[in-house]
């Protein structure tokens, strides 16, 4: 079984607008509704690389189930 790689993509412009709001209060923390752009609500942290926020660790959205395929029945219609 394949282990499943975490998101690796950024928060959405709103959402870094909302981020750069909370900094000014120091509340930043307290944003846990915050979107990736894979779709995931997430909270922030700093980087370790650097000053900049990242998402929390998540893994990307599933998209909904396909639906059931149908089976070929097995009957054939006479000509």
């Amino acid at each position: 079984m394949r282990k499943m790689e975490h998101c690796s993509m950024r928060f959405t412009l709103a959402s870094l607008a909302r981020i750069e709001e909370a900094e000014k209060t120091d509340s930043v923390d307290f944003l846990d509704d915050l979107l990736c752009e894979c779709g995931a609500r997430v909270k922030a942290r700093r980087s370790p690389m650097g000053g900049w926020w990242t998402p929390t660790l998540h893994y990307p959205q599933k998209g909904p189930p396909l639906p059931p395929r149908k089976r070929d029945q097995g009957k054939r219609i006479p000509r």
